[in-house]
């Protein structure tokens, strides 16, 4: 029964539902899936609900080989009051530091609701893959090893990469897969 056109037909700011996030961080560990982020709000929530994805470090948003890929900026709450962020978690099969990204809810210009006291989301990736180093014990000698292993989905697969020889050395014929 309001006027979008007046001023006055605006609902007060204090009436419109506060949407948040449910947790302030969380942590992960890659792998291929969907990520869901939690929103949630005091009130049902009508259209859609704007959000942003910025980098803090170590991960891609674009391009071929991106880490984390968002179907849209947009979530829609259907009139309810919780909603999720859908990610794209892609396992690379590379070694990598902690991929940090931050997730902002904003404002909208059309009223529809206002953003709440948590509007800042924080998730960190954390890395599958990873070197391991090891000794053979072989008739009283010791040989040395660097192991690659590399998680993806269900499957772990390692390589020997290298192998100390005296202290120093490299397998001649690159990796061995095991």
């Amino acid at each position: 029964g309001t006027d979008p056109n007046k001023e006055e037909d605006s609902p007060d700011y204090a009436v419109l539902p506060a949407v948040r996030f449910t947790l302030l961080n969380e942590t992960i560990e890659e792998d291929n899936f969907i990520h869901s982020v939690l929103l949630e709000s005091d009130k049902p929530v009508f259209g859609d609900v704007y959000y942003s994805i910025s980098v803090l470090s170590n991960a891609t948003t674009d391009g071929n080989d991106n880490d984390v890929t968002t179907v849209s900026n947009t979530v829609n709450f259907g009139g309810q009051t919780s909603a999720e962020i859908q990610i794209s978690i892609r396992d690379d099969g590379e070694i990598e530091d902690i991929e940090s990204l931050v997730i902002d809810l904003e404002n909208t210009s059309d009223g529809s609701y206002r953003v709440g006291a948590v509007d800042q989301h924080i998730l960190l990736i954390k890395d599958n893959d990873a070197f391991w180093t090891g000794t053979i014990l072989s008739q009283g000698a010791e040989t040395s090893f660097r192991m690659l292993v590399i998680e993806n989905g269900n499957v772990t697969s390692g390589s020997i990469v290298s192998s100390a020889d005296n202290g120093s050395g490299v397998i001649p014929d690159g990796e061995w897969n095991l």
